[in-house]
């Protein structure tokens, strides 16, 4: 099995929205999230940044760990 994550950028629009989670519907489909626009708090609040910044080396390490261990199983 895969999972395969992406993300849309659309406007800001509720016709659109709907329109982009009908297109995806299908057997495999898991999740729908709707992430907040945080442009300005990025920009305007250094502990968000912060966050922000260790929520990615974070992520990159359970990536790599995962990594790592697919590679292990497949000795």
């Amino acid at each position: 099995m895969r999972t395969i994550i992406v993300r849309f950028e659309i406007e800001d629009n509720d016709v659109i929205e709907q329109g982009l989670f009908n297109s995806v519907q299908c057997a495999s489909f898991k999740e729908f999230s709707k992430l907040p626009n945080n442009t300005e708090l990025y920009i305007t609040d250094a502990v968000f940044r912060q966050l922000i910044k260790a929520q990615k080396v974070a992520k990159k390490a359970v990536n790599d760990y995962i990594y790592k261990q697919s590679l292990k199983l497949k000795q």
